[in-house]
């Protein structure tokens, strides 16, 4: 159900975005009345307060369950449409910004997939699960032994710095689950 609501709400911004950027495109050649102006911002104030929240939960999953990959690229493609909300209210508002916001919103997709592949992000989900384990917290060995090598090599790096028992354990999993290849 959890996932199925963060997608119901990702549609939703996706709609209401959309929406949003026709009403700026439609405008171009006339002014917005200001009762259309107003209105169009508190959408666009209220769906980004939808993102927010889903971000907050996003971290509440991610700090009672681990971090995965899956909430791992949906909380950056939040953060993404989140600006995209501020990107098309700022347009609403000025012409300068309108003329560029396409682009923008463009250049800053590509730039993030570019970031996200360089960033490592089976890395950064052992980290933060391998930090949330050493504060205590359980810790899903199966779930990194799914990951890929990229995410199975920092790992194994990693192995040195954790304490007795959880170094015992993802040793344990790791071991046999290769054995069973």
């Amino acid at each position: 159900p959890t996932r199925s609501r963060l997608g119901h709400q990702a549609a939703a911004a996706w709609l209401t975005l959309a929406l949003l950027a026709s009403l700026t495109r439609w405008a171009r050649g006339e002014r917005l009345g200001r009762t259309r102006l107003v209105l169009s911002l508190v959408v666009a104030a209220l769906t980004l307060t939808m993102v927010v929240v889903s971000l907050v939960k996003l971290g509440l999953y991610a700090d009672t369950f681990g971090l995965t990959m899956l909430r791992l690229y949906v909380t950056v493609f939040a953060w993404w449409l989140g600006g995209l909300f501020v990107l098309v209210a700022a347009a609403l508002v000025s012409r300068r910004v309108r003329s560029v916001a396409v682009r923008v919103a463009v250049t800053s997709a590509m730039l993030g997939v570019f970031a996200m592949n360089v960033a490592n992000p089976e890395a950064i989900v052992v980290n933060t699960n391998l930090e949330r384990a050493q504060r205590g917290r359980d810790l899903d060995v199966a779930y990194l032994d799914r990951l890929g090598p990229d995410g199975l090599v920092h790992l194994a790096g990693m192995i040195d710095d954790l304490d007795g028992t959880l170094r015992s354990e993802v040793l344990a999993r790791l071991c046999m689950s290769r054995d069973a290849t």
